[in-house]
């Protein structure tokens, strides 16, 4: 079973999406920045791809880290509320 996990990393790490760049490596965070600067700064170009979630989770939410490429955000606690 290890070697199965092994080989499915390797191939993961060969593995691209629309942007042509491997998920959550530099490249594509960088692809996927540039993007949203545009947007932002609202470029009506009607070239402009639509920004995936995990491209979209990984910059405005935080969770490019290794580990996260499942696609699930981590749940943060909420402070807790002052008395009324």
């Amino acid at each position: 079973m290890a070697n199965v996990r092994k080989r499915l990393r390797r191939l993961e790490l060969h593995m691209t999406d629309a942007s042509g760049f491997v998920p959550h490596s530099r490249q594509w965070l960088e692809h996927w920045r540039g993007i949203l600067a545009r947007l932002l700064a609202r470029d009506t170009s009607p070239d402009l791809p639509r920004i995936p979630i995990a491209a979209f989770r990984a910059l405005v939410l935080g969770d490019a880290g290794e580990g996260k490429r499942t696609g699930q955000v981590e749940r943060r606690a909420r402070p807790p509320r002052p008395p009324a």
